[in-house]
């Protein structure tokens, strides 16, 4: 059978017509019919609409081919207002890969009642019964509409493996877990109450509830009353459900160890109130969200979530670095798109332990979208506070950051970020507005300014400024950096992380028997000349806790050029003081313009008693080339 659209006439269309009615006066016949028995064996049945695409794999009403139909089937009375029939056996496959192993059931009727019994259905893993269903209605014609006067109630028994139906729901492709389903069921036309639904696979997961749906055939308008009074699973359960949802157990979930689930389901299907407490072995979550969907059956959830006690280190298996969270948050809109949970977020986390410090006061107010963050990010804790606005994208090809930052009275060591600045608090204020994964592939601006550490002994240090400048400048990477006590300059094409590499490669072709290149160090590819001017040394002194000090300007210039072997680096140090000890009219340079490499160093070193030592360090190096025998 076919036809070639699914508005054209199919091609038995001539049949359909000869058995139709030629008359245009309906009259009442009195009918009565019985048959003995029925019986079809080795059927098949195509049906195809020609304009329809095919979905191998998946049931479609477009392209239908049955076969191996059989079939025993006894009337033995149907009349007007009775019916008196049963199914011994009914079995088929369908190309979609569905197959009906059997299907039986006797079914009687009058004007006032239908009952079913024995009703049996099995799959190819799975087997559904029902002992009894029975149905009361005013009269015949109300059964198939399923009106308010139509009553009904059963009891379905069933053990299913769900990938028997994933030609008709693909997702449950992976699902081969047998699992147990019985319920209680009694209802009034398409409105339906069920007492009892348990769901188990008798040893890692169980589900119990109950629920009513009224208009169940409403689609989105379909009201919704649910109960979970108890759904258990432990860690097997978890490790089953993963696996046959999604192919494997994710490690977030391996860390959970059980989860325990009770609440309850209200609303329209298009907007369905969820509320509930989420026991797991990394802790207890409180939920009270919206589930929405759409004309387009796109999902979204809004409401509230909470926890006082969830253990971050034992979820992400990191509990060297995280702790516990105590948190409450509002979501609007959240939703998955392009693989990325997207949300509104609002709310406090009150507390938050990482790297074993119990960060407080915590606020968000923004929208985390695409792997991104825009908004408002606050905390007020002892040891310090944080205001962060604006935007940021760390999961994007090129990350992008546009935001500002104010940092108030932070003290790294008492928030075990460091412990180089004891009892010391530091305070600034950051404007970032670029893109790149690194300061390799920089492009923008960063700020800092109004830079205030205080340490206990007053010892402190204040910069007004720092900015730091990289993009493109006549076809080539630049980074500047302009602040009160240092400028610098670099242009070219340079990977910081190569630098050393650089210099080994380099160098190694002079000195091969006393430098031996690791195998895993990465082949650079520097081309790139620096100009720095360092006005004073305080800030390194302070922050970094470098020993050194300039009585005059320092500079320190050169290139890198990895193609043509080629490197030069010239220092001149007027006066400095290093590690206490004082040195006058230092020079360096380092280079090697030809077959050789040479390295110079000169200053002068006073010592105690006042006197002025020179010392002078010098080396030539000849090019060594390999020997061909």
């Amino acid at each position: 059978m076919e036809r070639e659209t699914p508005q054209s006439p199919p091609n038995y269309q001539f049949v359909l017509d000869a058995f139709a009615s030629k008359d245009t006066v309906k009259t009442q016949t009195n009918l009565d019919l019985r048959i003995n028995s029925l019986l079809i064996r080795r059927g098949r049945i195509t049906y195809d609409v020609l304009s329809e695409p095919e979905t191998p794999g998946r049931f479609n009403t477009g392209h239908l081919a049955v076969k191996n139909f059989a079939a025993t089937v006894s009337l033995k009375a149907l009349r007007n207002d009775s019916l008196n029939a049963s199914i011994r056996r009914l079995s088929f496959e369908e190309q979609c890969g569905f197959a009906l192993q059997k299907f039986s059931m006797k079914v009687t009727a009058n004007n006032k009642r239908l009952n079913i019994k024995d009703f049996s259905l099995e799959l190819s893993n799975s087997a559904l019964s029902i002992d009894s269903l029975s149905m009361r209605y005013d009269s015949l014609p109300d059964l198939p509409k399923l009106t308010d006067n139509v009553q009904y109630q059963g009891s379905v028994n069933a053990s299913v493996v769900l990938k028997d139906i994933a030609p008709f729901v693909p997702a449950l492709a992976k699902f081969d877990t047998p699992l147990h389903f019985n319920m209680d069921f009694s209802g009034k036309g398409k409105n339906i109450d069920c007492p009892t639904l348990r769901l188990t696979d008798n040893h890692s997961l169980m589900i119990n509830g109950e629920a009513s749906v009224a208009d169940w055939n409403a689609g989105r308008n379909m009201y919704i009353m649910g109960k979970l009074t108890d759904v258990n699973l432990n860690k097997e359960g978890i490790s089953t459900v993963m696996s046959n949802v999604a192919g494997k157990v994710p490690p977030i979930f391996q860390q959970l160890e059980y989860v325990r689930f009770s609440g309850d389901a209200t609303g329209y299907l298009h907007d369905l109130i969820i509320t509930g407490l989420l026991r797991t072995g990394v802790g207890t979550i409180k939920a009270d969200v919206m589930m929405s969907i759409d004309k387009q059956q796109n999902r979204t959830y809004s409401g509230n979530i909470a926890s006082a006690d969830l253990n971050v280190g034992k979820l992400l298996d990191n509990e060297k670095k995280f702790g516990t969270a105590d948190f409450n948050l509002e979501l609007k809109g959240f939703n998955y798109k392009n693989h990325y949970p997207e949300s509104y977020i609002k709310g406090n986390i009150a507390s938050f332990e990482y790297s074993q410090y119990k960060y407080e006061n915590i606020a968000l107010d923004g929208v985390y979208k695409d792997g991104g963050f825009n908004g408002k990010l606050a905390m007020d804790d002892d040891n310090g506070s944080v205001q962060i606005n604006g935007n940021f994208n760390v999961a994007c090809a090129i990350p992008e950051f546009n935001l500002k930052a104010v940092l108030k009275n932070l003290r790294p060591d008492n928030l075990h970020l460091s412990d180089k600045y004891k009892d010391t608090d530091i305070s600034l204020n950051v404007t970032a507005d670029f893109t790149g994964k690194s300061i390799d592939d920089m492009n923008g601006k960063i700020r800092l300014d109004s830079l205030q550490m205080n340490t206990p002994e007053g010892n402190n240090y204040f910069l007004d400024n720092l900015t730091i400048t990289a993009g493109q400048v006549e076809g080539q990477k630049e980074i500047q950096v302009l602040s009160s006590f240092m400028t610098a300059v670099i242009r070219g094409d340079y990977s910081y992380n190569t630098i050393p590499a650089s210099i080994l490669q380099t160098v190694q072709r002079y000195i091969p028997s006393l430098l031996t290149l690791n195998e895993n160090m990465p082949v650079p590819h520097n081309n790139f000349k620096f100009d720095i001017r360092v006005n004073n040394t305080e800030f390194f002194q302070k922050l970094f806790q470098i020993p050194l000090e300039l009585k005059f300007p320092a500079s320190i210039k050169g290139y890198f050029n990895d193609r043509e072997e080629k490197l030069r680096v010239e220092g001149h140090f007027p006066a400095f003081k290093y590690n206490g000890t004082h040195y006058d009219s230092g020079v360096l340079i380092c280079e090697n313009p030809s077959d050789w490499f040479k390295c110079s160093l000169r200053t002068g070193m006073l010592m105690n008693s006042g006197a002025m030592v020179n010392l002078t360090a010098v080396s030539y190096t000849h090019l060594t080339l390999p020997t061909i025998a």
